[in-house]
């Protein structure tokens, strides 16, 4: 009986190790899993800075980075070298005013789907 308890003892502890050990340590972000990754373009981020060359990584449909990182997975790459990159990029700038009046026109979907 004791015997049992032991072993059941030492395998609770292992489990619990290999938990911890899993798991990302304090400050150190845990394993990235990517869908999409965008790699290799230039990345203008709209704030007026010169644009800088690197992979933006997209998950779920969001931007989850965006430089210089390195991915546990990833489901597809696109190769955007010599392209420009600008994540979250949506243009403000519009003349729909008077379409929100049309019911026909309110959903302004080419807006919705930037």
């Amino acid at each position: 009986m004791l015997h049992s308890f032991y072993r059941a003892g030492i395998w609770l502890t292992l489990g619990l190790w290999s938990g911890l050990l899993a798991a990302p340590l304090p400050g150190q972000e845990p394993p990235l899993h990517v869908d999409v990754l965008l790699q290799g373009g230039l990345i203008v981020d709209g704030s007026g800075q010169p644009g800088v060359v690197g992979d933006v990584a997209l998950t779920d449909d969001k931007i989850v980075a965006v430089g210089t990182f390195t991915p546990a997975s990833i489901g597809r790459t696109i190769d955007c070298r010599g392209l420009i990159v600008a994540p979250g990029f949506i243009d403000l700038h519009t003349h729909s005013d008077s379409q929100v009046t049309s019911p026909r026109m309110r959903a302004s979907v080419n807006y919705v789907l930037q």
